[in-house]
């Protein structure tokens, strides 16, 4: 056997086959696992659900499909619990590759509060869009005595008069006062539709009530 085995040998020709042999060898191995670990870095995951979770807790779904997370926002709402994703950025079920970061937003645990823009003098559709814009809600355009129609005189929340630079929780509904073009007997230095003790009391009203 041995004997076979040297005569072989030392033919070049049958030499050289089995380093052909060897080499493709080695070359179709190696492209098998190129090609396998290529399709796994490929392969795209389903991003899990993470709406109403909890940070911690979807930090821990992420990581078992091999995501991570940002937190980006937060926002208020009483639909969640204080703390818990309301939105995500891909959305859940959409594929993407591992390693992808997925953006989150969070449910504020208070109440989000933002300065009453100056919208005295607006027109009704632009102040109305600009409260909008923030994240107010407009209940209800009450018109009041004033000589310039469809202007805007002033702002009610919970049935009380703010002025610009009040905070007042976004989400807050309010009431906006509108001219209705009719001339006031009243003082000019009163709100149309307040008595002038009433809107004395404007920059005296406590912050409390706005909480």
């Amino acid at each position: 056997m041995m004997k076979i085995v040297k005569l072989l040998w030392s033919n070049l020709i049958i030499r050289n086959l089995i380093f052909i042999a060897i080499a493709t060898g080695c070359i179709i191995l190696g492209v098998m696992v190129w090609l396998n670990n290529y399709t796994r870095h490929n392969e795209a995951i389903a991003v899990p659900d993470l709406r109403t979770m909890q940070v911690n807790a979807a930090e821990q779904a992420l990581s078992r499909v091999g995501l991570k997370y940002e937190i980006i926002d937060s926002v208020y709402t009483k639909e969640v619990a204080p703390g818990a994703i309301v939105e995500q950025t891909p959305e859940a079920n959409s594929k993407v590759k591992k390693g992808r970061t997925i953006y989150l937003t969070t449910n504020a645990s208070s109440v989000q509060t933002f300065p009453l823009p100056d919208i005295e003098e607006m027109s009704q559709r632009q102040a109305v869009a600009t409260l909008r814009a923030i994240g107010f809600k407009i209940d209800s355009v009450s018109y009041v005595h004033y000589e310039y129609k469809d202007l805007v005189v002033g702002v009610r929340y919970k049935n009380r008069p703010v002025k610009k630079g009040d905070n007042i929780p976004v989400g807050s509904r309010l009431v906006v006062l509108v001219g209705d073009g009719y001339a006031s007997a009243a003082s000019n230095d009163t709100i149309p539709g307040e008595s002038a003790t009433d809107t004395d009391k404007i920059d005296k009203v406590s912050q409390e009530w706005m909480q």
